[in-house]
């Protein structure tokens, strides 16, 4: 994917809004408002995760708009995620289904998708993680 095909962090970040907007019902003005809830706090963690990944040089503090929280929120947010990934199947679901939904928007054909997941094999494996977690859910049962 070549530079000018690439969505800029604000793109993204608009992107990830009606994602969230239209698949969770989650208004903007809510999701950017200081509520702490379950439900928002691991959906901003998502937000704030896909985009780091997208954008690794960006700052703390630009994450941190995007989801109206400071710099040390969103230290704590990445942190967290690598734990709750594994962890949570409830917050695993959540990362994936937005993630899957942001992908396919973000795409421009499979070549890209695919090169993009080479790239980015942290994502693959998270995945492998989290079905080996359900697989051994249910299997325990």
């Amino acid at each position: 994917m070549t530079k000018k095909d690439q969505l800029d962090f604000e793109q993204c970040k608009e992107l990830l809004y009606r994602i969230v907007d239209e698949k969770l019902d989650i208004p903007l003005e809510y999701f950017l408002s200081n509520i702490k809830t379950r439900e928002l706090a691991n959906t901003r963690r998502v937000v704030v995760k896909i985009l780091k990944m997208n954008f690794p040089n960006s700052k703390v503090e630009t994450l941190g708009k995007a989801v109206n929280r400071n710099h040390a929120n969103v230290c704590v947010q990445l942190k967290k995620h690598e734990d709750l990934i594994y962890s949570d199947k409830i917050y695993a679901s959540l990362f994936h289904k937005i993630n899957d939904e942001f992908f396919l928007i973000y795409k421009k054909d499979d070549t890209d998708y695919i090169d993009y997941l080479r790239k980015n094999k942290s994502i693959l494996e998270d995945k492998l993680k989290y079905i080996n977690l359900q697989i051994s859910e249910i299997e325990n049962k």
